[in-house]
């Protein structure tokens, strides 16, 4: 997810963990916002736009990982 900020929470996810980004995952993920950019015309370079500055994909973007399924039982979910 887009999170140059840090503000989106655990709170937000039912409880599920946001990680960083890593090197392997944003080339896993880079090919479809390039596919994106050519459909829709949202460049990479401004979606790595942070207040007028360009910044590396691990800072801007962050990795939500799946809520553990032990955890769902509680929620009802």
């Amino acid at each position: 997810m887009r999170d140059p900020r840090r503000l989106v929470g655990a709170d937000q996810r039912n409880g599920g963990p946001l990680d960083s980004l890593s090197e392997e995952e944003w080339e896993l993920i880079r090919p479809y916002l390039e596919e994106n950019e050519r459909l829709f015309g949202i460049k990479v370079k401004d979606l790595l736009t942070v207040d007028g500055a360009r910044r590396p994909p691990h800072i801007v973007y962050r990795k939500a990982k799946a809520v553990p399924r032990k955890a769902l039982a509680h929620t009802g979910l």
